[in-house]
């Protein structure tokens, strides 16, 4: 398998602003820092949170 084609969007979103949408209804608006296999890691209010993507309904670019 090929690393690379784990996460085709993972590389194009780095950095950006976005506001992720969660499975439980909650919706969160930071910068995406760095992404893996599983999980995001966002930045936001001073804080870094990793997200686990399993738990992410949709993803918006602002």
């Amino acid at each position: 398998m090929n690393p690379d084609h784990i996460d085709i969007f993972g590389k194009d979103l780095l950095n950006r602003d976005l506001i992720f949408s969660l499975n439980s209804g909650e919706s969160v608006k930071g910068k995406m820092t760095g992404y893996a296999q599983y999980e995001i890691l966002i930045e936001f209010d001073g804080k870094k949170v990793i997200l686990m993507k399993q738990a992410i309904a949709k993803v918006e670019v602002l």
